[in-house]
């Protein structure tokens, strides 16, 4: 069947929604050369230096840029747009670290077992990008290490976020699907692997359609597993700039609101309006991305399956 009432509704409020609320200029994207949510702001703001200043994509004063990684004393710099990654030589040794190891169980370990049940259960896995490159860990890395309000997380609870350094794609049948989810699920479970987290995107209010599963390895590593049927992953592909410029935009909103946080202060009239603006080019931009997923069928019983 194709996607709930419920999901078509709210794509005629994304699209009525976004008519109403973008009075001001639009944001221009196309020149952000971003990738991974962070959204090139307009105007450097001068703020303090350091992981808060980066983390609300500020620009120091004087400060030189590094549109390539590179070394500054104790610190590892690169800068994507706006973005300023600096991690301290200690947190970059423990990160690396944490790839390396990624690497070596994705290739030596996970991989023969991922292979082999997906030929057990009929699936077939979409070959390529097993793991992130270690430019892309360390931003997910930088990202994660502070809070939205610029407090530093610890290193224990920052592993359990960066479950994708290790990433698969089964694509089963529409009519097979559920099943075959509960079937790799419990073939994983007999090959000891513990199941950290299921999301369940299709019983969710939200854009993305598909399932995706954390496991962990009895070496305790983690790595995601996305089901898709070939109709989901398809969108999904074909919604891929689309997704990454909403990621932008909600970037960018968090750094306003995080730099205020920051500095324990209501945002400003101008903060305000820009946020509201910010709001409604994404929803302009979900509106784009629901008329693609609109066209895809729901699996039966994908409902069964429960969230954990």
């Amino acid at each position: 069947m194709a996607l709930s009432g419920l999901r078509r509704a709210r794509l005629r409020f994304i699209c009525f929604g976004a008519l109403v609320l973008n009075t001001s200029r639009r944001v221009d994207l196309r020149h952000t050369g971003l990738q991974d949510a962070k959204l090139k702001i307009e105007q450097p703001k001068l703020c303090s230096v350091g992981l808060a200043a980066a983390a609300a994509d500020c620009t120091p004063p004087g400060e030189e840029s590094y549109p390539k990684p590179k070394w500054v004393g104790d610190e590892y710099r690169h800068d994507i747009g706006e973005l300023k990654i600096r991690i301290s030589r200690a947190d970059y040794d423990w990160a690396k670290a944490q790839w390396d190891r990624a690497v070596r169980l994705e290739k030596d370990r996970i991989r023969p077992d991922v292979d082999a049940i997906a030929k057990d259960s009929g699936g077939i896995r979409v070959q390529g990008h097993e793991t992130k490159e270690l430019e892309s860990y360390l931003r997910k890395f930088f990202s994660e290490r502070t809070d939205k309000n610029g407090n530093v997380v610890p290193l224990e609870q920052v592993a359990t976020k960066m479950n994708d350094a290790v990433r698969y794609t089964y694509l089963f049948p529409a009519e097979t699907y559920a099943d075959k989810v509960k079937a790799v699920r419990d073939l994983f479970k007999a090959s000891d692997y513990a199941l950290v987290r299921l999301k369940n995107f299709w019983t969710r209010d939200g854009l993305y359609p598909g399932i995706n599963v954390t496991f962990a390895s009895k070496d305790g590593q983690l790595f995601e597993l996305q089901f898709h049927t070939r109709n989901s992953y398809d969108a999904k592909m074909k919604e891929g700039k689309i997704y990454e410029r909403r990621r932008a935009l909600e970037a960018q909103i968090d750094a306003i609101e995080g730099r205020a946080a920051a500095e324990k202060r209501p945002l400003t009239d101008a903060e305000t309006r820009e946020v509201a603006r910010l709001r409604a080019e994404k929803l302009e931009e979900e509106g784009r991305s629901e008329a693609i997923f609109d066209d895809v069928e729901t699996p039966p019983q994908v409902e069964e399956i429960e969230e954990i």
